[in-house]
């Protein structure tokens, strides 16, 4: 109805002596698939569709918010398990002329990797992982996707399908507490003590001079990450009593000490040059504090010396050979556990070492080489006293 048409009508009305409230003319029709906007007639687009020729409201659906959200990826020890969470959503959008608006949620699927662990990937929101056995950085990637739901009342052309969206994170994996890295290794440290007086009591009457078994034994084992497995490093020390038993024996400097008589000072001149220097004779033992103390620590020099090569035999014992890390073998999965099951046989192995080296050490004619010189500078001082 037109403005003249209205006129018009309330024209009529009020010749009629009747009041009236006046009313919009309805709109023109407008041709199929078309709506009046208000102003005009257009064409069924936007929130609207085509429905037996006339144009009804629908709902416009959008992807609205994109998918949206973070990860949070866990730090590990080595082997240790561990789960890496997910905070993500997608809000979809629609909008219905005379109605309103709303944001449903889309589904969503998840679909986790990382470059190094057990298992690799995982399609749960969250992602329960095991850290390999290597220290390394592991690269923890989460993809997420929408599984667009049902759409309502649709407009044509309307969508709820978002693009994916990728979160990535780095989960450090560093060593169990109280590890540490470095090499495989062994020092076996000897050090001099002197003869204890028990000792040369014991053996009053056997020897002038005495380098008794090793004492005072200590060690640790340790196991140390290298390259994803543990080698151990051991540090072990021992003391060796060592020295003179000068209440043994008398002491020799001059010849003219109280025993030496002219009977018996060629046995003890013989004894000096051409065997230990620790010569019995007539019920008295005859010696010197200065050449006992040089044959001893040659003795002592020998200890060292086999030592050293029992270390580089300790090495190659099985129970020093490298312990590869395997996740799930607990005895392997921490230094501490390392060391523990080979504490008793390194242990083992340290003792035998030492035991071995110093039978070794026993070698009298090196060590009466060793004090020659210094017996034969007594043995002229006895010569010349007697002849």
């Amino acid at each position: 109805m037109t403005k003249k048409c209205i006129i018009l009508f309330m024209s009529s009305l009020l010749l009629c002596g009747l009041t009236v409230v006046t009313t919009a003319c309805p709109p023109p029709d407008c041709p199929d698939c078309y709506y009046w906007n208000g102003s005009s007639c257009v064409p069924c687009d936007e929130c609207y569709k085509c429905v037996d020729g006339d144009c009804v409201a629908c709902k416009c659906w959008d992807t609205g918010t994109p998918i949206v959200g973070s990860i949070n990826v866990q730090n590990a020890k080595l082997c240790e398990w561990k789960q890496h969470t997910s905070s993500v959503s997608d809000l979809d959008h629609w909008f219905k002329p005379g109605v309103g608006e709303g944001h449903p949620a889309d589904s969503l699927t998840y679909s986790w990797t990382a470059s190094d662990g057990t298992p690799l990937s995982s399609n749960a929101a969250n992602f329960t992982w095991r850290a390999p056995l290597c220290v390394q950085g592991v690269a923890i990637t989460l993809r997420v996707d929408d599984v667009p739901n049902s759409m309502d009342d649709p407009c044509p052309g309307s969508s709820r399908d978002d693009d994916h969206a990728d979160f990535q994170g780095t989960s450090t994996v560093s060593l169990p507490d109280g590890c540490t890295t470095g090499s495989k290794g062994a020092i076996f440290a000897l050090t001099k003590i002197a003869v204890s007086q028990a000792a040369c009591d014991e053996k009053k009457g056997e020897a002038c001079g005495l380098m008794d078994h090793p004492e005072n034994f200590s060690y640790t084992v340790n196991a140390r990450y290298d390259q994803c497995k543990w080698v151990f490093d051991v540090q072990a020390s021992a003391k060796a009593p060592t020295g003179t038993c000068p209440s043994n024996y008398i002491n020799v400097e001059d010849g003219n000490e109280d025993g030496i008589t002219e009977d018996n000072y060629a046995i003890i001149v013989y004894g000096f040059r051409y065997e230990n220097g620790c010569i019995t004779t007539g019920g008295n033992t005859f010696s010197n504090s200065v050449c006992s103390a040089q044959h001893e620590d040659n003795h002592f020099e020998q200890f060292v010396e086999e030592l050293e090569k029992e270390r580089v035999k300790f090495l190659s014992k099985p129970c020093m050979s490298d312990m590869p890390i395997v996740c799930g073998n607990s005895s392997t999965e921490t230094c501490q556990n390392a060391v523990a099951a080979r504490y008793t046989d390194i242990v083992t192995y340290i003792l035998l070492s030492y035991a071995t080296a110093y039978a070794n050490a026993q070698d009298d004619v090196e060590a009466e080489e060793a004090a020659r010189e210094c017996f034969d500078s007594i043995a002229d001082n006895i010569e010349a006293y007697w002849e």
